[in-house]
């Protein structure tokens, strides 16, 4: 690697300022995103939105390191055997078994259901060959109060779904770069202590068969 190479890789404790797109505080009505049908293609959005300049902090440098329960998000090590993440039966049939055992051993969970898993490429050639996802460029939270519980039944039979709202649970999501390293669109996260409730906007999802719910973040200072 050359040493200019080097020196535009991220180094590990670095703070930047970075352009993070939200939704605003004030919509006038309920914001909705069409998902379309073509994963390739962008959703529309009704809405609202703004860009901020927020402070981003290489969370790997984080002393003490963040957790689930605190930040809601932590870093972990996760060895696999996947060499392919487009081969969509191998990551069901190799990769989720993987997934369940991390998840117990770094959660303590008695029990891990997974229902569905996302693909997402930047490249717009590699994107359309393969039929996955783009990545989301705007501040969300994949679930709300209301669809979260709903989700559970909606991937549960109805005595398994009893049992799990019966007792604490969590959606949890487990994200890992497929590449060689996450150059473009690295994923970033909120450390929960700085959101604000009212900075989470119920979002209507609209599918072609269903609608379901997401927030959509807003930008408040001190995030």
């Amino acid at each position: 690697m050359s040493q200019a190479a080097a020196n535009a890789r991220p180094h590990p404790g670095r703070t930047v300022l970075a352009p993070i797109n939200f939704m605003t505080h004030a919509q006038a009505e309920k914001p909705r995103v069409f998902m379309s049908a073509d994963h390739a293609q962008p959703n529309e959005r009704l809405g609202t939105f703004e860009e901020a300049a927020v402070k981003m902090h290489d969370a790997r440098a984080l002393t003490p390191a963040a957790a689930l329960d605190v930040q809601g998000f932590e870093l972990s090590t996760m060895p696999t055997v996947m060499a392919d993440f487009y081969d969509e039966a191998r990551i069901e049939a190799v990769y989720y078994p993987e997934v369940i055992a991390f998840l117990k051993r770094v959660t303590g969970a008695s029990d891990v259901h997974i229902f569905d898993h996302t693909v997402r490429v930047q490249d717009d050639g590699k994107r359309a060959a393969t039929a996955k996802r783009l990545p989301v460029l705007i501040a969300h939270n994949d679930y709300t109060e209301t669809s979260g519980p709903k989700r559970v039944r909606d991937v549960m039979d109805a005595a398994a779904a009893d049992r799990y709202l019966g007792h604490r649970f969590a959606m949890v999501n487990v994200w890992r770069s497929i590449g060689a390293s996450a150059d473009r669109t690295p994923i970033a996260v909120a450390d929960a202590r700085t959101m604000q409730a009212e900075d989470f906007l119920a979002t209507d999802l609209v599918y072609k068969d269903r609608v379901g719910e997401i927030y959509q973040n807003a930008h408040s200072d001190g995030q």
